[in-house]
């Protein structure tokens, strides 16, 4: 976990900031539409579930072209 903690962070910060604001919102709905991926949203992990962290990688995978 040290080795990805640094990522972790990123990620989790970076969902943050888009759901934030419903015009970033409204932007990254576009990109996902334009990268075709699919029509979910963005979730970030739950300190108190122990597989949270995981769904939470899982669903950013499925975005990784909108990020790209």
């Amino acid at each position: 976990m040290k080795v990805i903690a640094p990522i972790l962070v990123n990620i989790r910060e970076t969902i943050s900031y888009i759901n934030k604001s419903t015009s970033r919102l409204e932007k990254f709905e576009l990109i996902t539409q334009q990268v075709n991926a699919p029509k979910l949203s963005l979730e970030t992990d739950t300190p108190t579930r122990w597989n949270s962290t995981f769904h939470m990688l899982e669903r950013t995978i499925k975005f990784r072209e909108a990020f790209l």
